[in-house]
Order: C-alpha cells, then structure tokens, then sequence
C-alpha cells in the first residue's frame, strides 16, 4: 500500500497599517508544499478599502489541481482604478539553507495557472491591459462594493514522480497577488475631470486612464516630451 503523509491546512489574516495616502493595496499568498504537505493561504491587506477575494481548495489535497478562485472587489466608498500584479517561486531547504528553485522546466511553468477569461502572462486580456511595467490594469472603472471577474480559476501541479520534477518533491510553493487603487474623480463638482484622472493615475500609477461614458477605462503610457 502507498503511503501518503498526513496534510495540514493553516489559514491567517493579517490587517497591517495603511500604505500610502491614495495608492491602496492588498496580497493573497497560496503556499503549497508537497509530501510533508502544508498548505498556507494568506491575506494581507495594507487598507480595508480594497481585497482579493478568493476560494481556496480546503478539500483532499490528492488532486493535481487545486482550486485558486482570485478576483479583486472594492469595499470603499469611492469608484477606483485597479491595477493588479502577481508573483510567484519555489523554495527549498538544503540543510540550514533556504534555496530557490526555478519556476520553469524546459521552457514550461511547474505549477501551471489556469487563468479564466482569456487573461495571459504578458499580454493580459480585454479586461486587464498589460503596460510592460509587470502591472495590469483593469480597463473598466471598479465602481463601489464591486468585484472583477474571476482571473484565476485553479493551479496545476506536476507529477513528482516524474524525473524532470523530482527537485520539487518537498519544496513549497508561493502564488501571491497584490493590488493598487486610485481614486476616480467623477464628482459633479469637478470640471475637469478628465484631466484630474489622467494626472493622478499618472504620478501614482505611470499610467493614464481615460475614461468614457460608460465606465470603460483606456491606459496608455504617458507622453515624455
């Protein structure tokens, strides 16, 4: 009989101070470690004004593919413009040393993320515009109490056991995601509006939104000269 060792499940919360004055932001962090299994999911939020809101696989950690539902909401009281940013690694103790594993093996991710709505690494999609900047910014105004689709759905895991993966057996794995907002400026009493967003989404972001009636927000790099 095969023998699987025991799984555990932690789950924390953290609330640390506010950041910056209007550049809002939050993370979640997925750790997956394989056979001494320890599953880590962690939100941490350096405002209450916006989270990620995700639905993390709680069940039998057998399954190669885990559920990683992520999407972004905003609980103020304000219409923002959201960027959002992500990164992950592999680490692994050797002896008293803590060592980083590569992401890819022959030119493919390790942990596979299934992305939903048409969103790709480095290209984004029709709801995230991707600056070259290692952001992505939503290209609708995310109006109060309001949520993004889903951007991730899952993440895939190999086979182990496999040869080209072996140097992952016991390594822990970390997804984590963090956001930033700017505050729309839609006011009746603002004449100028439009200019206001563009001069704030620039010196915050280094990005200028423009946006339409009916709430789409175009980014564009800001001119140089």
């Amino acid at each position: 009989m095969k023998y699987i060792p025991k799984r555990n499940f932690r789950y924390r919360v953290f609330l640390p101070l506010l950041a910056l004055l209007a550049l809002l932001g939050t993370g979640g962090t997925y750790a997956w470690k394989q056979w001494n299994l320890s599953v880590v999911n962690e939100l941490k939020s350096h405002t209450t004004e916006t989270e990620i809101t995700e639905k993390f696989d709680q069940g039998s950690y057998t399954e190669a593919t885990k559920t990683k539902e992520v999407s972004f909401k905003n609980t103020g009281s304000s219409s923002v413009f959201l960027r959002m940013s992500y990164e992950e690694y592999w680490t692994k103790q050797d002896g008293t040393e803590e060592i980083y594993l590569s992401n890819t093996v022959n030119n493919k991710d390790v942990a596979v993320k299934n992305w939903t709505g048409g969103f790709k690494p480095g290209s984004g999609s029709k709801d995230w515009w991707y600056g070259g900047d290692g952001w992505y910014y939503y290209t609708k105004v995310l109006a109060s109490q309001g949520s993004t689709p889903k951007v991730l759905a899952s993440v895939t895991f190999p086979d182990y056991l496999n040869p080209a993966y072996t140097d992952y057996q016991g390594a822990d794995y970390t997804l984590y995601f963090k956001s930033e907002v700017v505050q729309l400026s839609d006011g009746p009493g603002t004449l100028n509006s439009a200019e206001v967003n563009a001069d704030a989404t620039s010196t915050l972001f280094g990005m200028k939104a423009a946006v339409d009636g009916q709430g789409n927000v175009t980014w564009s790099k800001p001119d140089t000269n």
